[in-house]
């Protein structure tokens, strides 16, 4: 080959070489250059400040906390009673995550979500055992209706989904009317029914119960090695820890007698447990597949299991786990952030999506006061009763069971006092029921704090909604297995944990070694004094150490940015509903306007970077109120990439520097659930951006 022919291939590569390099290392060098020569406008460069307030410079701890000579410190004992002010302990460590507020005080709280006292729904309906049963011993449905008329029913799952939206399923039922026993074909989990002979009244007789899964239990007990594992991860729907404390004092207590020196089980309560992001997919889809895998939602096809090989159900099966995965709710979320065809072994959600048709109790947020009496029984009661049967017949595996109840997601944050009764014993048994042959090791916990009603507006709910609670209960033997695990476990109930760390753990437990981004493993590794909000992956609008601050009166610049703003958001709720590209303009939604900018909070992030949160009314709808987070920065954050496939970065300026705004998130403060939500999601619309049009009657 002639030497220059060749002199000019070696020059190619190394131009194709150099360019690859910079372009996968683009960031790096990017991040170099601005550390070392930081641009005008830069959280490096502190002599500039394009925020709303002038910023404090951050100085970084230089005190490094010694792990190995805190472990020596800590004994064995027992981890002691809980109390709702443990939290205070926090403040004298010298954590560099530390809370102003951890919610409202025990008296405020008292005084907002007052105790209400619920009836027991087997007096309330005067009831004591459902009216239908499904028979899988001799393959029948029966309905037992005291009456003259003998019932009608549904029954499902009504279709091959594993969770749906409600609009995909609202239409597939048929009522049957009963006149004798039912052929159960071996499919069918449910059975909803009315002993009313008025067809347009209620259902209130209902039957659950899972069909062995035989495919999934022998592949499981070829690969389960040893004492079987069941781990649980109950998760309770907007409960922060303060209010766990508040509404649920039986399972306070049942949790506080276990750690006592003779018992086989001890708890552990983690006291600084902060939300991923603001919603429920936000916060436990992350734990399923990992944070690099997580969106709100896909486009195209839906009936796939999203998360593939990240899922914990798919992982967990290689090592002898079978999954059964529960929501109490038909909900919009879950399903368009997992697909509809998540590989679970068992799964209940359809039979919510029936409650939602035929029975008059709802799981949103604004089902306010009442009471969700099912027959004799509460509806979490139909799920947990689920759980304990499927257990049951799939003892000698390894299991791993993700349950979803929604009693405090409602707006009164008065109704979580209906699951204590029922949860306390539901562990009870439970634990005394499998502890002999299983190993079970439980997290109990939050999602979120609180979200809804009027008393969100205060800044000490929004703290309670970034801390959830938790707590994890284990065997003492299990945990002593694990060199140095009760020091490290009490250790870190004291320090910054979020929702990573729970994966990491979950899948050390299971005895696969994963490096979870921004996870902890919980029993492994001590949490550093140092962990900050960023070094766990929550972003600073959802950490509860920043500190949030009302704007009451804003001077000329920064209320003409604050208009700018709300423009913005009435211009983004228009798009995609009123005027969305699916339908013809105004066909389904109402154009809004925004009346008025209610309340308005903000932080700053740095000298260039801050994060807003407004709250506003809308004209001619004096109830409809809608709140959205916008991130506001005069340097290329990697903060304005949050989410991309959500809403656009917008160009402006703001005290004569250029800035770029986007909003993080949209929401709606109101109580909006109802018909119009449901004909908007039907129509491929968000149902909560979506103000019906008065002529709409039809989405097609």
């Amino acid at each position: 080959m002639p030497k220059k022919i060749l002199l000019i291939i070696l020059g190619c590569l190394c131009i194709l070489y150099i360019r690859n390099t910079v372009i996968t290392n683009r960031r790096k060098i990017a991040a170099f250059i601005e550390n070392t020569t930081p641009s005008k406008y830069s959280s490096n460069n502190q002599e500039i400040s394009t925020v709303s307030y002038p910023h404090r410079k951050f100085v970084p701890l230089s005190n490094h906390s010694d792990a190995f000579s805190e472990i020596a410190k800590i004994s064995v004992k027992p981890p002691g009673i809980f109390n709702i002010d443990d939290t205070e302990n926090l403040r004298t460590l010298g954590l560099a995550c530390q809370p102003e507020s951890y919610g409202y005080s025990k008296q405020q709280g008292d005084h907002v979500f007052p105790y209400h006292g619920y009836p027991k729904c087997s007096d309330l309906n005067n009831q004591t055992e459902s009216r239908v049963y499904l028979s899988t011993e001799d393959g029948k449905i029966y309905m037992k209706c005291p009456e003259k008329f003998r019932g009608r029913l549904v029954t499902g799952p009504i279709n091959d989904k594993k969770i749906v939206l409600r609009g995909e399923v609202e239409d597939l039922w048929e009522p049957i009317k009963y006149e004798e026993p039912l052929l159960l074909d071996e499919k069918t989990e449910f059975a909803l029914g009315s002993c009313d002979e008025n067809p347009n009244n209620w259902y209130k007789e209902a039957h659950m119960t899972p069909r062995f899964n035989e495919t999934a239990y022998n592949m499981a007990k070829s690969k389960t090695k040893g004492k079987p594992k069941i781990i649980f991860m109950l998760t309770l729907d907007s409960l922060s820890r303060r209010h766990f404390f508040r509404k649920l004092p039986k399972t306070v207590d049942f949790l506080n007698s276990l750690n006592h020196e003779n018992s086989e089980y001890w708890a552990f309560d983690f006291k600084l447990h902060n939300i991923l992001k603001p919603n429920s997919v936000g916060n436990q889809v992350p734990i399923f597949g990992g944070i690099e895998k997580f969106v709100e939602f896909f486009e195209g096809n839906q009936n796939i299991d999203y998360l593939g090989d990240t899922a914990l159900w798919n992982i967990l099966r290689e090592k002898g786990y079978i999954s059964l995965f529960g929501l109490e709710n038909c909900d919009n979320y879950f399903p368009r952030s997992l697909g509809r065809m998540p590989n679970f072994d068992y799964t209940v959600n359809p039979f919510f999506c029936a409650i939602y048709k035929y029975t008059d109790y709802k799981f949103d947020k604004d089902a306010v006061l009442k009471q969700r009496c099912l027959g004799p029984y509460m509806t979490h009661y139909y799920l947990l009763n689920y759980t304990d049967n499927l257990v049951r017949m799939n003892q000698g595996v390894n299991q791993w069971l993700y349950l979803h109840l929604n009693g405090g997601h409602e707006a009164t944050g008065l109704h979580a006092e209906t699951m204590d009764e029922d949860i306390t014993d539901f562990l009870k048994k439970f634990l005394s029921k499998y502890s002999k042959d299983n190993e079970i090791i439980l997290f109990l916990h939050a999602d979120h704090g609180m979200r809804y009603g009027n008393w969100f507006k205060d800044l000490p709910a929004y703290q309670e909604n970034k801390l959830p609670s938790l707590f994890f209960i284990a065997r003492r033997e299990f945990i002593d297995s694990y060199d140095k695990a009760f020091q490290i476990l009490t250790l870190n109930t004291e320090r910054l944990t979020s929702k990573m760390d729970l994966r990491k753990t979950l899948l050390y437990i299971a005895d696969v070694h994963e490096d979870t981004k921004h996870g902890i493993n919980l029993l492994k590794e001590v949490v550093p004094k140092e962990r900050t909000c960023n070094d766990a992956g929550i972003n600073p609008w959802d950490c509860s150490c920043t500190e949030m601050k009302i704007i009451k009166n804003p001077d000329a610049e920064l209320k003409g940015l604050i208009e700018r703003m709300a423009d913005l958001l009435q211009f983004t709720i228009n798009s995609e509903a009123y005027a969305s590209a699916k339908h013809k303009k105004g066909n389904i939604c109402q154009k809004i306007e925004v009346n008025e900018i209610e309340k308005v909070y903000n932080f700053q992030i740095s000298n260039v970077e801050e994060f807003f949160k407004l709250e506003v009314s809308v004209k001619n709808h004096h109830s409809v109120k809608f709140q959205s987070s916008i991130l506001v920065s005069s340097e290329n954050s990697d903060r304005l990439d949050y989410d991309p496939i959500k809403y656009n970065v917008e160009t402006d300026s703001f005290r004569g520097a250029p800035i770029k705004l986007r909003i993080l998130t949209i929401s709606r403060l109101d109580k909006y659930a109802g018909p119009c939500e449901l004909k908007a999601i039907q129509a491929g619309l968000r149902g909560d951006t979506c103000i019906c049009s008065e002529t709409y009657t039809n989405y097609d």
